[in-house]
């Protein structure tokens, strides 16, 4: 085997060994519970420095190599994971209810579910729920003065329905369960009522869902008064007709 085929059969060795490392800092630092995205990747780090302490080599030079192989990928996975998390986010299980992440109203934060700081993720999948989050945290009211919207007979919940009508527009609809396309589809049709979607999201944003549905009557009323205008003109024609 030539010098060049020595390396690269050692660099892909080095590669392994590192993923390896990673992926077992990783797993120490998920049993830690719930903790911020900057906690978890600056445990990870400690982790893998613990672990690279122990290590023997054959050579400077094969310790020169493997370490900065290691190091790389660490800092490529500490950077990626706090630019697209959010470092000052948490990380726990939120899958055992289900849910990749979840805004939570009574502590102001967003959690994702551990398996977003695996080694390997989708980062733009990952950044759609973070945006989405994002939606209930900083553009929606924490309380709704009515819990239901009420229009042509059909009645919708504020939350869930509405208020992830509106944290869906960060999704695509791949990303979506039925459940939530059935919401984003409940909250499109209440658009198309309304005619424009602001009265809905203002609404979302203030929490006065009274003057939401105060406006939503009204169109209504419109709405009778101007089925009937074809109705009374018939009428009046019938009547100049009689005379």
């Amino acid at each position: 085997m030539s010098s060049l085929e020595t390396s690269s059969a050692e660099t892909e060795v080095d590669a392994e060994v590192a993923t390896s490392i990673l992926g077992g800092a990783i797993e120490t630092q998920e049993n830690q519970g719930i903790q911020t995205i900057q906690t978890f990747t600056s445990g990870v780090e400690r982790e893998v420095k613990n672990i690279t302490s122990t290590l023997e080599f054959e050579g400077q030079e094969t310790q020169i190599s493997f370490v900065t192989t290691l190091d790389h990928m660490t800092h490529e996975y500490v950077s990626d994971r706090r630019d697209t998390l959010g470092v000052d986010n948490m990380v726990g299980d939120t899958a055992s209810e289900g849910a990749a992440a979840w805004y939570d109203l009574r502590k102001d934060q967003i959690v994702f579910d551990s398996v977003a700081m695996s080694s390997e993720i989708d980062a733009e999948y990952w950044a759609r729920v973070r945006k989405h989050e994002e939606i209930h945290e900083q553009l929606q009211a924490k309380e709704f003065k009515l819990s239901e919207i009420k229009y042509n007979n059909i009645t919708l919940s504020v939350n869930p329905v509405l208020v992830e009508w509106q944290a869906c527009k960060a999704n695509i609809p791949s990303d979506l369960t039925p459940e939530y396309k059935g919401h984003v589809a409940a909250g499109d049709a209440l658009v198309e009522f309304l005619g424009s979607e602001e009265p809905l999201v203002t609404a979302l944003k203030t929490g006065d869902m009274q003057a939401l549905q105060t406006h939503i009557d009204q169109l209504q009323i419109e709405q009778i008064l101007w089925s009937l205008q074809p109705l009374e003109l018939s009428q009046d024609r019938a009547t100049q007709m009689a005379a």
